[in-house]
């Protein structure tokens, strides 16, 4: 059923490049004075915009906590980017921070100034957040352009030191994860168990767990993913209740991770296969699904 070497894991050694795109503007990063902001989410407060509350008249309360990932900082701003009906609006939250690391709190009403329609947030609107950066030199470096395009290279985007930007989604509240049962469109497959537009039945079973969700698998015996949602965030992780068996002598270890849409119950995985040790891998694959009711 699959035609696919097994890849053993090997060192790998990477060099970094600085890389960055010059907009034509003064939005251009300077390669021998770089420098970056670390903004993470404080994970006590909302990890997406409550859109239920929003409806209701509730307030929302997105935290961050802001660091210096790396260069000379004399002050940072903080912007954001709204992203509503797929029409892109910049706005500055808060101007000359020169204390790190710093605590950052936006409510309803501080959206509001900010985008007069934020009270309107839709299920694929999103709210990106980040800083614009002047060095001690004067010199001033933005993250993304006023367009919303990122201006950092791959050795920012993929640094584990720090991270550049948040981006806030849709997010209603889940009590359980009976929301990802039903009947289920395949929209990608790259392990090739389904194919693009076929329909499948998710279960949700209380005993499994409040949180947890089954996505069958074709095998020869009764399989299936289990997955596992942070209410919290959405991301989840992804198991299997026994290896996975087509009928041969090959049996697969399968895990993984990816996020779902709480309020659209879409379903977004990366999903690891490797042999029953664990000692070499087939590949990762995405699967994704979108619900059909």
């Amino acid at each position: 059923m699959k035609n696919i070497k097994i890849l053993f894991t090997s060192l790998l050694f990477v060099f970094i490049a600085v890389s960055c795109e010059n907009d034509g503007g003064d939005s251009v990063l300077n390669l021998t004075e770089g420098t970056a902001p670390d903004i993470r989410k404080d994970a006590t407060t909302d990890q997406g915009v409550n859109i239920i509350a929003l409806q209701n008249g509730q307030d929302i309360n997105l935290g961050l906590n802001l660091e210096i990932g790396t260069g000379n900082v004399a002050s940072m701003d903080v912007v954001a980017f709204f992203t509503q009906s797929g029409v892109l609006k910049k706005a500055v939250l808060q101007t000359g921070i020169t204390t790190f690391p710093a605590k950052l709190t936006y409510k309803k009403a501080d959206l509001v100034k900010a985008f007069p329609t934020f009270t309107s947030f839709g299920l694929n609107d999103k709210l990106l957040i980040t800083t614009e950066i002047t060095q001690k030199n004067g010199t001033v470096t933005k993250m993304y352009s006023d367009a919303g395009a990122p201006l950092f290279g791959a050795d920012i985007a993929n640094s584990t030191l720090w991270v550049p930007s948040q981006t806030y989604v849709a997010l209603c509240p889940l009590s359980d994860a009976s929301l990802f049962s039903g009947s289920y469109k395949v929209v990608e497959d790259g392990w090739e168990d389904y194919f693009p537009n076929n329909i499948i039945q998710l279960d949700y079973n209380a005993a499994d767990g409040t949180y947890v969700f089954r996505i069958p698998v074709p095998a020869s015996s009764p399989t299936y993913y289990i997955v596992t949602v942070d209410p919290a965030t959405n991301k989840t992780t992804v198991t299997t209740n026994k290896l996975i068996n087509y009928g041969s002598a090959t049996m697969y270890l399968a895990k993984g991770t990816g996020t779902v849409g709480s309020c659209s119950g879409e379903i977004n995985l990366s999903i690891g296969y490797f042999t029953p040790t664990n000692s070499g891998t087939y590949g990762t694959y995405n699967l994704k699904l979108q619900k059909v009711n």
